[in-house]
């Protein structure tokens, strides 16, 4: 029991079969604000943790316990109330202790780490990148990203709306080759010697116009602005914004 309060995390023993809560660290107070009494007076029952949107989804995922061999661990993600009223993410792993004569898990042993930022890290980034992709689409625009490192080019989903292409296929059409590729020839050779230069001198910022040809076979105008990143003389990255001007 020591040993468990002192795990920066909550570790709870379930019981399946009678639906109870048979042991909880102390974390529960420090995490989520709930005291020992709090426990006994829901008369240990795990559903008063649970946030009452994944109640369905939790008692769906302790049913697959019963499937488990006998070293299998498995894990889900759920959001645990707070004694305050809101609830922060866990991520649950939980191991069977004990089966019952039919070999159906009885009593399991979990341990539950709060994720809670990491999730609203990942949202907060999802919401950043549609306003990012909404704000292409308006203003008709791209952007890429070159890391010499890599020597790869990635390009922002706005990529799809210049070449005409539909956003499904991002993933195909987001290397630098593939985009190169529609360039008009002469506009190619001129974009070449113009990075060549750049480099040379070491210049950190480049604007120029150019053609490219849709995949539908649509001529368009871009505008190009790039900024590059250098490093003891040598060029490292580049950012790009290519916008239709058409």
């Amino acid at each position: 029991h020591s040993v468990y309060d002192l795990f920066p995390g909550l570790i709870y023993v379930y019981d399946l079969d009678k639906k109870k809560l048979r042991y909880i660290n102390k974390k529960i107070t420090e995490s989520l604000g709930f005291s020992y009494d709090d426990i006994k007076e829901w008369d240990h029952d795990l559903a008063k943790l649970i946030f009452k949107e994944d109640i369905d989804l939790v008692q769906k995922e302790l049913e697959r316990y019963h499937g488990l061999k006998e070293n299998d661990v498995y894990g889900y993600q759920c959001r645990l109330n707070r004694k305050e009223g809101d609830y922060l993410h866990f991520q649950v792993t939980g191991k069977v202790l004990r089966r019952n004569e039919n070999g159906k898990a009885e009593s399991i042993l979990f341990i539950a780490q709060d994720i809670n930022e990491q999730v609203r890290s990942a949202t907060e980034s999802k919401v950043f990148n549609e306003i990012l992709e909404d704000t292409e689409n308006l203003l008709e625009f791209a952007t890429w990203r070159w890391e010499g490192s890599s020597d790869q080019v990635k390009w922002s989903r706005g990529v799809c709306a210049l070449l005409n292409f539909n956003p499904k296929d991002y993933e195909k059409i987001m290397s630098g080759d593939f985009f190169m590729s529609h360039v008009l020839p002469d506009d190619k050779k001129r974009i070449d010697q113009l990075y060549d230069k750049v480099v040379e001198s070491k210049q950190p910022l480049l604007t120029y116009e150019y053609s490219i040809k849709t995949y539908d076979n649509e001529i368009k105008k871009i505008r190009a602005n790039i900024k590059f990143r250098y490093a003891d003389g040598q060029l490292v990255g580049a950012f790009g914004i290519n916008r239709d001007i058409t």
